[in-house]
């Protein structure tokens, strides 16, 4: 299993409880917490041996109902249902709503929101920022913060320089990996 994949196993009816010869399975999966169309995968013979498949191009980090039934001649039997859920990935969206509001000729203040809701892929843990100022030769410089469990961060930059255009970049991570940044420019006040 990884971020758009889960492996199913299951086993083969008990003979008694079969009610004739096993003609097919069925899988039927979609996802519980974002609309997605249900899927269903049929093996037939001679691929009645394989009591597992792979279900692939999923989305990351969504809890899937999967469904497993058997085939007779006569009808489908009764249907073996689990949940599970796909692993975590870095979030494929920026952080939204990025903003830089100058406060004072060495303090900015920037606030943001998170990615959109589908595009996290996990769960949120910390946010990269950076900044460096455009005309002056500022160094660039990176803090890594931790996820507030607000729908809005805000966070105050001081102790920069005085009337000076900064470059200020914001992006989400997962335990799994950083995503993609959302950038802003700004100018401090003048004194």
């Amino acid at each position: 299993m990884n971020a758009t994949s889960i492996h199913v196993c299951w086993e083969v009816p008990i003979l008694n409880d079969l009610n004739g010869i096993l003609v097919n399975y069925s899988i039927n999966y979609s996802g519980v917490e974002i609309d997605t169309f249900p899927r269903v995968i049929y093996l037939s013979y001679p691929n009645l041996t394989n009591q597992s498949i792979t279900l692939i191009d999923l989305e990351e980090y969504t809890t899937y109902s999967i469904n497993v039934s058997a085939y007779t001649k006569i009808g489908k039997g009764p249907d073996a249902i689990i949940t599970q859920r796909t692993n975590q990935d870095g979030p494929s969206s920026i952080p939204t709503s990025l903003q830089a509001t100058p406060l004072s000729p060495t303090i900015l203040s920037i606030t943001w929101e998170d990615p959109v809701y589908i595009n996290q892929n996990g769960i949120i843990t910390t946010y990269t920022l950076t900044f460096e100022g455009i005309e002056r030769d500022t160094q660039l410089r990176t803090l890594t913060l931790p996820q507030t469990n607000l729908s809005l961060t805000c966070h105050n930059l001081d102790s920069l320089e005085e009337y000076t255009t900064y470059d200020i970049s914001v992006s989400a991570s997962t335990t799994v990996g950083a995503g993609p940044v959302s950038r802003v420019t700004v100018r401090t006040l003048e004194n």
